[in-house]
Formats: C-alpha cells, sequence, structure tokens
C-alpha cells in the first residue's frame, strides 16, 4: 500500500512540474499585445496574464521554487521505492527512470504545448499561477532580492535608447515575419514598416519639387484638361491661373 501511495505521489509531482513548465513557457510566449487588447475587453484571465507578466520576476521566481521542490520530492520517493525493491542499486534505476519521465512528460511534451497554443494556455494556466505566485511569496522575496541587486549590474536607464531601438526592431520583424508567412499583404507590410522610419525623414524626403509637379492650367479648354487628368498617373493634380507659380 506504501508503494501504491508512493507511485501516485510521484505521477502527482510530475503533473506538478509539467504545470510549472507549462506555465512558465506559456505566459513567456504569450502575446502581449493580445492579452492588453482582450483586458481591454474585460477579460478577466487575460488581465491576470498581464499582471503576472508585470512582476516577471515573481513568477520566474515561483517556478523555479516549485519545479525544485516537486522534482527533488519526485526523486526522493522514486529512490526511496526503488531501495526498497532492489536494494542499493535501486538509485541508478530510479535516477534513471525519474530523469527520463521528468523530461518527457513534465519539461518537453508540456513545454512543447506551451509553446505551440502561448495564448490560449496562458489565459488557462493565469489564475491558478497568481495564486501560487500569493502564497510563495515570503520565499520568492529572498530570490527576487538577489536577482534584482544582480540586476543592476545589468543596463538600465542609461540604455533606453538601445531599448527604444531594439522595441523598434521587434515589431519591423513580426511586420517581416507576418508578411512571409501571408498573413499580411506585403503593401500593408510596406506600410506598416514606413510608419516606424517617420522620424528618421525630413520633408526633402517625400516632396517634389514644384518645377517637377504635373499640373494643370485652369485656363486650358476642359477637353484638354479632361485629357490630362485621364492619362495622368495622379487622381489629385493641382491646378494654376495666369502662371504656374500661382
Amino acid at each position: 500500500m506504501t508503494v501504491i501511495i508512493s507511485f501516485i505521489a510521484i505521477l502527482l509531482l510530475i503533473v506538478l512540474s509539467a504545470f510549472f513548465n507549462v506555465s512558465e513557457t506559456a505566459l513567456t510566449a504569450a502575446s502581449r499585445a493580445r492579452m492588453h487588447a482582450l483586458e481591454d475587453d474585460g477579460n478577466v484571465p487575460a488581465a491576470l496574464v498581464n499582471k503576472v507578466l508585470s512582476r516577471p520576476e515573481k513568477m520566474i521566481g515561483t517556478v523555479l521554487l516549485g519545479n525544485t521542490l516537486v522534482d527533488v520530492l519526485a526523486a526522493a520517493l522514486a529512490s526511496n521505492i526503488a531501495v526498497d525493491l532492489y536494494g542499493q542499486f535501486g538509485v541508478a534505476y530510479a535516477t534513471a527512470i525519474i530523469t527520463i519521465l521528468i523530461v518527457i512528460f513534465a519539461a518537453v511534451l508540456p513545454k512543447t504545448y506551451a509553446l505551440a497554443y502561448a495564448d490560449r494556455v496562458a489565459l488557462v494556466v493565469a489564475p491558478p499561477m497568481q495564486a501560487l505566485i500569493y502564497v510563495l511569496t515570503p520565499f520568492t522575496k529572498a530570490i527576487e532580492f538577489i536577482v534584482r541587486h544582480i540586476l543592476i549590474l545589468t543596463p538600465g536607464k542609461a540604455d533606453d535608447a538601445a531599448n527604444i531601438l531594439a522595441a523598434h526592431e521587434e515589431i519591423r520583424g513580426t511586420i517581416d515575419l507576418q508578411a512571409k508567412e501571408g498573413t499580411v499583404a506585403k503593401g500593408d507590410a510596406e506600410m506598416l514598416g514606413g510608419v516606424l522610419d517617420l522620424r528618421d525623414l525630413q520633408v526633402a524626403d517625400i516632396m517634389v519639387h514644384r518645377t517637377k509637379m504635373e499640373t494643370i492650367d485652369v485656363d486650358e479648354p476642359p477637353a484638354k484638361i479632361l485629357d490630362q487628368l485621364m492619362r495622368s498617373q495622379y487622381t489629385r493634380v493641382p491646378l494654376w491661373k495666369d502662371e504656374p507659380e500661382n
């Protein structure tokens, strides 16, 4: 009976490990833009996703703490069962078996699924993850303290220009990727990419000099004006009267 209970406990611990892995992958891979749009529409799980991601160090600390605890406990229980069944060699058997089970069913499989359906999974795991973050806060505070002091050594506000550039490049990369996948039309992608370049443009870059403009003398006969308009490549043509400058 004790062995059966231990087996059930190991299975539950592997399920918990899978939950932590799938939660971390889904929450970090979820579309922030879509989550914010859903939150604006009143979606409560999306609001929880954004709340969790607003403090990523708490989420990561909870995942690491929970994952470490359940994996170590599962390994300990498996070793205990193996030693009772096979003696001192049971530790090697338990290590091999529990490693295979954790890698396949608690890591690779859930992470792969979470990457494929990140937004959907994030909405499901956000409520329990938020509850776990609250419960484990006293323990993760210590982890957060250490992480914050280590992050002091990494780029901060002094690199805001680089961070803005990185954000622009990320948006540009997303547009290019969607265009390649056919989700966004090529013309729309070029237009959206052009918006990112507006800050670098001057009026001289886009203006047409008046000597090169296609214009029409308003005093010309209507038939000639109509003919010029029909042959023009533009849908709007400036008119002038008496002299081209007018």
